[in-house]
């Protein structure tokens, strides 16, 4: 029997991912915390994004699994089809008696770690270097375009040190200046956590089709790949995105290995039969409006079709990367690679198809696209590396330093978390949740604001009529007739206890919010209704209890 060598990891290896490993492990628990004054979140994404995946969370953590997927979490009446996975994971820990803090984060980091061994495996295949797949992670983990020239700008204004080591702006993120490709790490992989997920589960799936195909068919038979299939086919319920990014990279490399058709198609099938009945069970009951459109050049507001002005943009945006990449597709025969060719593929159709209701989201299909063109980007930075004349070692290096420069910038920014922590709920709405929990029954509702901190839906797991209109609107989601409802039934007038009785309301809040974007006529509900709880800002009603006078 021969031995199995294993091999250790190179001294450069172990200080790279050392680097990276000890960033993550810094970063993530000052990313959402507890402290006996609430819970925070260490950065402003973290801060929108996450209430609403503590929403999904509470779903699977505090309701009955018969109901789990009965009501979206934010809106009552749709089925819950918003990739689900990562929440459920974290309801599942809290369920096992996990908290809610340990419950997101941790999966979180070691999402993150295997993204790390992933997109090593993933870049080491392609480029056969493991030096240059280091060089690859760290352009891909560093994004960013020419943000940086203000940063530059903006020292010689204020020349302080506080300036210097803590960046007064988001640079990769200035929507006055047209820039809105923000670094990768706090714009998609820290706060959207079903991308985080669905990141490393598509590339180790992209992996194993790569090596696959490389082999003759003796060793990668027509079931492997059926096999393969399904859980790319849940990648529908992972993040919808990557799943779209798959179908597109799956097609290159059919088209690119049609000796291997009967194989591919095989994967095809597993994956499309497990797609077919996800998507007719979570979305076949709803169809979102306004999903698809064209959206020419993306963010650049590009109606008038000028070339250099849309040039501009994405110089702006992504800076060297995209010309880099271009140069290297054609320099080093890249055209040739399906995945890179994928990536082209992605840029182009970004830039004209709106994917999503709201256009920025075309952001988590660029990101794809950019990973991809990293590769030719590093193919040219390690020829003039390895040319060996000074000049280009040093050009290659300027080009590098270039391309990170405005990225860490936004990681500098991260590592000090304590100048940009925000907090999401107080003790005070922590305690009234937990209180809710204890007499809120799984098949009635609360009547709430829309503010996308709700603490009802995200601490309590209870069932809202509707959640941030922000949100919805961004999900296709219709919601102008439910806002019209939750109005009436706050102004507690003839008429909102029918709306009570059609939408199961057993509670409702009244808070700042709901007086100002609802209009609530908490006087009536008073005289009315019993009161269960309070705190200093908000009330809450049993609408089913009048009031003895």
């Amino acid at each position: 029997m021969k031995a199995i060598k294993i091999r250790m990891p190179a001294r450069d290896g172990l200080v790279f991912f050392a680097a990276w490993g000890g960033f993550l492990l810094y970063v993530w628990p000052r990313m959402f915390f507890s402290t006996p004054e609430g819970i925070f979140a260490g950065e402003r994404a973290i801060w929108g994004d996450w209430a609403g995946h503590l929403a999904g969370t509470a779903v699977f953590a505090f309701r009955p699994v018969s109901m789990w997927f009965d009501n979206h979490p934010l809106f009552y009446g749709q089925s819950f089809n918003y990739p689900f996975v990562s929440s459920m994971i974290s309801g599942l820990l809290m369920r096992a008696g996990a908290d809610r803090v340990s419950a997101m984060v941790v999966p979180s980091i070691v999402t993150s770690i295997l993204l790390l061994i992933i997109l090593y495996c993933f870049y080491n295949t392609i480029l056969e270097s493991r030096r240059q797949a280091y060089a690859a992670i760290t352009l891909f983990l560093m994004s960013g375009g020419l943000g940086f020239i203000y940063y530059i700008q903006n020292m010689f204004q204020t020349p302080t040190l506080k300036a210097l080591l803590f960046p007064i702006r988001e640079y990769t993120f200035l929507e006055d200046k047209g820039i809105y490709f923000r670094n990768i790490i706090p714009s998609e992989l820290l706060p959207q956590r079903s991308f985080l997920l669905g990141l490393p589960v598509a590339l180790f799936l992209l992996w194993c089709l790569m090596r696959w195909l490389s082999r003759d068919s003796e060793r990668s038979s027509v079931l492997s790949f059926f096999a393969l299939g399904i859980p790319a086919g849940f990648l529908m319920i992972i993040h919808t995105h990557t799943y779209m990014a798959v179908i597109i990279f799956c097609l290159c490399l059919t088209i690119s290995n049609m000796a291997s058709l009967k194989r591919m198609l095989a994967f095809a099938l597993s994956a499309g039969l497990i797609s077919i009945w996800l998507y007719a069970t979570l979305h076949g009951q709803s169809q979102p409006a306004r999903w698809f459109g064209l959206e020419w050049g993306w963010m650049a507001n590009y109606h008038k079709k000028e070339l250099l002005p849309f040039l501009k943009f994405w110089l702006m945006n992504w800076g060297l990367v995209l010309p880099l990449a271009l140069w290297g597709t054609i320099r080093m025969r890249d055209y040739r690679h399906p995945l890179v060719m994928g990536g082209w593929v992605l840029f182009v159709l970004c830039n004209i198809v709106r994917f999503q209701p709201w256009n920025w989201d075309n952001a988590k299909l660029l990101t794809w696209s950019y990973l991809m063109l990293v590769i030719p980007v590093v193919r040219i930075l390690a020829c003039l590396w390895k040319s060996g004349h000074r000049a280009l070692k040093g050009v290659a290096i300027a080009l590098t330093g270039l391309m990170i420069f405005s990225g860490g910038l936004e990681l500098m920014r991260l590592m000090q978390t304590g100048q940009t922590t925000h907090q999401m709920w107080n003790t005070s709405k922590i305690d009234m949740a937990s209180n809710l929990q204890k007499i809120l029954q799984p098949n009635e509702t609360v009547l709430t604001d829309d503010d996308h901190l709700n603490w009802v839906s995200c601490l309590a797991g209870g069932q809202i009529l509707m959640g941030f209109r922000g949100w919805l609107w961004s999900y296709g989601i219709n919601y102008s007739e439910r806002e019209k409802d939750i109005r009436l039934m706050y102004s507690a007038k003839p008429g909102a206890e029918d709306l009570f009785k059609k939408y199961h309301v057993r509670y409702a809040v009244v808070s700042p919010s709901a007086k100002s974007n609802f209009g609530a006529n908490e006087l009536l509900f008073l005289l009315k209704y019993k009161m269960v709880m309070k705190d200093n800002d908000t009330r809450v009603y049993d609408v089913t209890s009048p009031r003895n006078m």
